[in-house]
Formats: C-alpha cells, structure tokens, sequence
C-alpha cells in the first residue's frame, strides 16, 4: 500500500543491525503479514521506524489551523516560550501481536505539538520560543538544530509546558479514530489545561489538527498570553 493510497497510511522505515536504513513495502516482506493488522492502524501517522520486533510510530505534521482575518492579530504582543514537558524520551506501549511491540515516544510527539502550536500561534500575532533542546532526540532534531540553537531572544519569555499525555490508534473494527490528550500548564500555576481530541473516525492528522483547534481556540489559554503583553 503506497503513501498515495488510504489517506495518508505511514510510511515505514527499516533499520537493520547495521543501522543502513531501507525502505521496506508491507508486501515484500516475508513474515509481516501477521503485522497488517497493526500497520493499518497507523492511518496518518507521520512514519513507523521498525527495529528488530519493536516499532515505534512517530508523529505527522497536521495542516495549519484556518485563519480567519479578524484573528491575525488577536495574540499580537503576546509572548510565549513552549518547553517539552518531557526531558528524556518517554516511551509507552500502544499494541503487542505476539512477539512485535508498538510504541510511541511521548517526548518526540510533544516536540511535534511545539512546533505546530508555534506555527499557529505566530500566525495569529504571538510571539513564540522554541528551543533547540526541547527537541533534541526526536526526528526533528537533524532538521532544525542549527537554526535553532542560533535563537535566544525568547529565552526570557513566559514559559507554558506542553505534553502529549495519550496516543491512542484508530481501531478500525471498532470504527474509533485516533485520539490524542495533552497537557498545557505554566510553571506559576497560572494555566493549567487537559484536552483531548475524542474519538471520532479520523486518522492522527486530524486528531492533532483537532487538538491544536482546541488548544488555541481555548480562552483561558488566550487569556494566558494575553496578560503576557509587555511582561
């Protein structure tokens, strides 16, 4: 089943023991048949790393939030520094079939969250910091160290902690769709928010498109940055 094909079924990445990463096809394989079953549950995910027995799902990019134009300066002069409430990788369990393992990294899909809210929110007129160490370790590591270790002015910025708390898979029996809780909180005690995305029939793109409308149509988050003005 190609990229191209199902609405956005993950892209898998294969490591052997040498570490050569190859593309690998679920139909070329000898023995992943018993594993369709769980692939097909990866509908949007952004692409399964696969080591041995263990497959780890990490995170899709969801399309921009509709920006409406009474909003491109709702947050303006607010300022805002994300961090990622997880330090080290934090891994949990989604599914086992017999010997194979799926799991996600807690800490790559909050990394994952940071950038899609920093997008949105300084589309909207905020100010927004992510620093390099809130992703360093996850897939987006590579891609955006060098720029991001270059910033610092937002270092002083109010801080909000961000944290995927729970990655749940579409179950396609069932007809559940992927559902995705989150954590916003200040140091201060001054925001403290959960969210979760249901479980409507939708892959992991929606269900983070689901929660960033959540999240930045909240008011009490909007009220948060807006008494960040001028701090």
């Amino acid at each position: 089943m190609s990229e191209s094909q199902g609405g956005g079924f993950a892209r898998t990445r294969s490591r052997s023991r040498s570490r050569t990463r190859t593309r690998s096809r679920l139909e070329s394989t000898s023995g992943v048949a018993c594993l369709h079953a769980l692939f097909l549950l990866l509908a949007g995910a952004g692409a399964l790393q696969v080591q041995g027995c263990f497959h780890v799902i990490e995170p899709t990019d969801a399309p921009p939030l509709r920006l409406e134009e009474d909003e491109q300066t709702l947050l303006k002069g607010s300022r805002v520094r994300l961090e990622n409430g997880y330090a080290e990788a934090e891994m949990r369990r989604l599914r086992e079939d017999g010997i194979h393992r799926l799991d996600v990294n807690l800490r790559e899909w909050t990394a994952r969250l940071l950038l899609e809210l920093e997008r949105d929110l300084e589309a909207r007129g905020a100010e927004v910091h992510v620093d390099w160490n809130e992703l360093r370790g996850t897939a987006l590591d590579p891609l955006l160290r060098a720029a991001r270790e270059e910033e610092s002015c937002g270092a002083r910025f109010p801080l909000l902690r961000a944290a995927i708390t729970a990655v749940v898979p579409p179950d396609f029996e069932t007809g559940a769709g992927a559902l995705l809780s989150a954590t916003l909180a200040a140091p201060d005690g001054s925001l403290s928010a959960v969210y979760d995305t249901g479980t409507t029939p939708a892959g992991f793109a929606e269900a983070f498109l689901d929660l960033k409308k959540q999240m930045i149509g909240d008011e009490r988050l909007r009220a948060w940055l807006r008494g960040s003005v001028g701090d």
